[in-house]
Protein backbone atom coordinates (compact mmCIF):
# COMPACT_ATOMS: atom_id res chain seq x y z
CA UNK A 1 0.00 0.00 0.00
CA UNK A 2 1.00 3.51 -0.90
CA UNK A 3 1.18 5.81 2.01
CA UNK A 4 1.95 9.21 1.13
CA UNK A 5 3.03 11.90 3.65
CA UNK A 6 1.89 16.22 2.98
CA UNK A 7 2.25 18.75 4.62
CA UNK A 8 0.66 22.04 4.18
CA UNK A 9 -1.41 22.86 1.08
CA UNK A 10 -0.06 22.79 -2.21
CA UNK A 11 -2.27 23.30 -5.95
CA UNK A 12 0.70 21.26 -7.74
CA UNK A 13 0.44 18.30 -5.09
CA UNK A 14 -3.01 18.11 -5.35
CA UNK A 15 -3.12 17.49 -9.07
CA UNK A 16 -1.10 14.94 -8.48
CA UNK A 17 -2.84 13.18 -5.88
CA UNK A 18 -5.76 13.30 -7.77
CA UNK A 19 -4.18 11.53 -10.92
CA UNK A 20 -2.42 8.96 -8.61
CA UNK A 21 -5.92 8.06 -7.04
CA UNK A 22 -7.80 7.28 -10.07
CA UNK A 23 -4.66 4.71 -10.77
CA UNK A 24 -3.33 3.53 -7.63
CA UNK A 25 -6.57 2.51 -5.67
CA UNK A 26 -5.39 1.49 -2.52
CA UNK A 27 -3.37 4.96 -2.45
CA UNK A 28 -3.50 6.73 1.14
CA UNK A 29 -2.46 10.31 2.21
CA UNK A 30 -1.55 11.44 5.67
CA UNK A 31 -1.87 15.74 5.77
CA UNK A 32 0.08 17.22 7.92
CA UNK A 33 -0.78 20.40 9.62
CA UNK A 34 0.75 23.47 11.41
CA UNK A 35 -0.03 26.79 12.92
CA UNK A 36 -0.89 29.70 12.27
CA UNK A 37 -2.63 29.37 9.10
CA UNK A 38 -3.69 25.37 9.07
CA UNK A 39 -3.28 25.26 5.37
CA UNK A 40 -3.82 21.00 5.72
CA UNK A 41 -7.58 21.78 6.14
CA UNK A 42 -8.06 23.23 2.88
CA UNK A 43 -6.01 20.48 1.66
CA UNK A 44 -7.70 17.87 3.36
CA UNK A 45 -11.15 19.88 1.98
CA UNK A 46 -10.10 19.95 -1.59
CA UNK A 47 -8.78 16.26 -1.89
CA UNK A 48 -12.48 15.05 -0.34
CA UNK A 49 -13.83 16.91 -3.12
CA UNK A 50 -11.72 15.56 -6.21
CA UNK A 51 -11.07 11.66 -4.79
CA UNK A 52 -13.94 11.16 -2.03
CA UNK A 53 -13.02 7.34 -2.36
CA UNK A 54 -9.36 8.57 -1.04
CA UNK A 55 -8.28 7.22 2.27
CA UNK A 56 -6.99 10.70 4.39
CA UNK A 57 -5.22 10.95 7.43
CA UNK A 58 -5.06 14.55 9.25
CA UNK A 59 -2.59 15.09 12.03
CA UNK A 60 -0.89 18.08 13.45
CA UNK A 61 3.46 18.75 12.56
CA UNK A 62 4.24 17.51 16.67
CA UNK A 63 3.05 14.22 15.54
CA UNK A 64 4.96 13.62 12.61
CA UNK A 65 7.96 11.03 14.42
CA UNK A 66 4.60 8.41 15.40
CA UNK A 67 3.20 8.88 11.52
CA UNK A 68 6.44 9.32 9.72
CA UNK A 69 7.08 5.46 9.73
CA UNK A 70 4.08 4.99 8.38
CA UNK A 71 4.85 6.71 5.17
CA UNK A 72 6.67 5.14 1.93
CA UNK A 73 7.40 8.94 0.52
CA UNK A 74 6.66 12.45 1.38
CA UNK A 75 5.70 15.20 -0.69
CA UNK A 76 5.93 18.67 -0.38
CA UNK A 77 5.91 21.87 -2.53
CA UNK A 78 7.86 24.92 -2.47
CA UNK A 79 8.51 28.69 -2.74
CA UNK A 80 11.74 28.30 -4.39
CA UNK A 81 14.79 26.56 -5.27
CA UNK A 82 17.64 28.36 -4.76
CA UNK A 83 20.66 27.90 -6.69
CA UNK A 84 22.75 26.54 -4.17
CA UNK A 85 20.18 23.92 -4.11
CA UNK A 86 18.72 24.71 -0.95
CA UNK A 87 14.58 24.60 -1.08
CA UNK A 88 12.54 27.66 0.43
CA UNK A 89 8.93 26.49 1.76
CA UNK A 90 6.47 26.68 4.34
CA UNK A 91 7.63 26.92 7.94
CA UNK A 92 8.04 23.28 9.02
CA UNK A 93 9.08 21.64 5.68
CA UNK A 94 12.90 21.66 6.89
CA UNK A 95 11.45 19.91 10.56
CA UNK A 96 9.38 17.31 8.26
CA UNK A 97 12.93 16.65 6.42
CA UNK A 98 14.82 16.39 9.06
CA UNK A 99 12.53 13.40 10.36
CA UNK A 100 11.90 11.58 6.81
CA UNK A 101 15.89 11.68 6.48
CA UNK A 102 15.69 9.83 10.27
CA UNK A 103 13.48 7.18 8.80
CA UNK A 104 14.71 6.96 5.48
CA UNK A 105 11.50 8.14 3.57
CA UNK A 106 12.15 9.93 0.45
CA UNK A 107 11.24 13.14 0.42
CA UNK A 108 10.36 15.17 -2.68
CA UNK A 109 9.77 18.30 -3.82
CA UNK A 110 7.11 19.31 -6.57
CA UNK A 111 8.00 22.52 -8.08
CA UNK A 112 8.10 23.96 -11.21
CA UNK A 113 11.02 25.52 -12.84
CA UNK A 114 9.96 28.88 -12.73
CA UNK A 115 10.33 28.37 -9.03
CA UNK A 116 14.09 27.99 -9.32
CA UNK A 117 15.95 31.20 -8.01
CA UNK A 118 19.48 32.53 -8.77
CA UNK A 119 19.96 33.34 -5.31
CA UNK A 120 21.61 31.83 -2.28
CA UNK A 121 20.92 31.70 1.17
CA UNK A 122 21.19 29.01 3.88
CA UNK A 123 19.37 30.10 6.97
CA UNK A 124 15.60 31.10 7.18
CA UNK A 125 16.55 34.60 9.11
CA UNK A 126 17.78 36.63 5.96
CA UNK A 127 15.68 37.36 2.95
CA UNK A 128 12.28 36.34 4.78
CA UNK A 129 8.75 37.29 5.13
CA UNK A 130 6.91 38.02 8.38
CA UNK A 131 3.44 37.23 9.20
CA UNK A 132 1.38 38.88 11.36
CA UNK A 133 2.51 38.03 15.13
CA UNK A 134 -0.80 38.42 16.32
CA UNK A 135 -1.49 34.64 14.51
CA UNK A 136 1.32 33.10 17.16
CA UNK A 137 -0.65 34.89 19.80
CA UNK A 138 -4.13 34.23 19.26
CA UNK A 139 -5.96 30.59 18.61
CA UNK A 140 -9.02 30.71 16.29
CA UNK A 141 -9.35 34.97 16.53
CA UNK A 142 -9.56 34.65 20.18
CA UNK A 143 -6.97 35.27 23.10
CA UNK A 144 -4.05 32.37 23.48
CA UNK A 145 -2.11 31.85 26.52
CA UNK A 146 0.82 34.48 25.34
CA UNK A 147 -1.48 36.92 24.26
CA UNK A 148 -1.03 39.11 28.05
CA UNK A 149 2.91 39.03 27.20
CA UNK A 150 2.71 40.50 23.70
CA UNK A 151 3.07 43.90 25.13
CA UNK A 152 5.56 43.74 26.51
CA UNK A 153 8.32 46.15 24.62
CA UNK A 154 11.38 43.97 25.11
CA UNK A 155 10.04 41.12 23.62
CA UNK A 156 9.87 41.07 19.68
CA UNK A 157 7.56 37.78 18.32
CA UNK A 158 8.71 36.95 14.45
CA UNK A 159 6.26 34.77 12.97
CA UNK A 160 8.64 33.47 10.04
CA UNK A 161 6.72 32.55 7.01
CA UNK A 162 9.30 30.28 5.39
CA UNK A 163 12.25 28.20 6.34
CA UNK A 164 14.89 26.24 3.98
CA UNK A 165 15.64 22.95 3.88
CA UNK A 166 19.40 21.64 3.13
CA UNK A 167 19.76 19.75 -0.14
CA UNK A 168 21.18 17.08 1.78
CA UNK A 169 17.55 16.05 2.69
CA UNK A 170 15.74 16.45 -0.40
CA UNK A 171 15.51 12.86 -2.83
CA UNK A 172 14.63 14.62 -5.78
CA UNK A 173 12.75 17.71 -7.68
CA UNK A 174 9.56 16.90 -9.50
CA UNK A 175 9.42 19.52 -11.90
CA UNK A 176 8.00 19.25 -15.52
CA UNK A 177 10.97 18.04 -17.40
CA UNK A 178 12.16 15.41 -15.09
CA UNK A 179 12.95 14.31 -11.38
CA UNK A 180 16.09 16.03 -10.73
CA UNK A 181 18.68 16.05 -7.59
CA UNK A 182 19.05 19.50 -5.97
CA UNK A 183 22.50 19.90 -7.22
CA UNK A 184 20.78 20.56 -10.77
CA UNK A 185 19.34 24.00 -9.41
CA UNK A 186 22.59 25.96 -10.78
CA UNK A 187 22.18 24.09 -14.51
CA UNK A 188 18.24 24.88 -14.93
CA UNK A 189 18.74 28.32 -13.52
CA UNK A 190 21.65 28.62 -16.42
CA UNK A 191 19.22 27.04 -19.52
CA UNK A 192 16.37 29.52 -18.17
CA UNK A 193 19.04 32.38 -18.18
CA UNK A 194 20.13 31.89 -21.58
CA UNK A 195 16.96 31.13 -22.74
CA UNK A 196 15.63 34.17 -21.70
CA UNK A 197 18.76 36.07 -23.58
CA UNK A 198 17.96 34.35 -27.00
CA UNK A 199 14.31 35.01 -26.79
CA UNK A 200 14.63 38.92 -25.74
CA UNK A 201 12.70 41.02 -27.79
CA UNK A 202 14.58 44.10 -28.85
CA UNK A 203 13.16 47.45 -28.05
CA UNK A 204 11.63 49.27 -30.77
Amino acid sequence: MLHVFLFYSSSVILKVLTEAAKKHPKLSVIIVDSRPKFEGREMLRKLMRSCPTLSCSYVFINSISYVMPLATKVLVGAYAVLANGHVMSRIGTAQVASMAKTYNVPFLVCCETYKFASRMQTDSYVSNELGDSKQLMNINNRAGPLSDIASRPNLHVLNICYDVTPPDYVTGLITETAVIPCTSAPVVIRVKQQYNIVNMKPYA
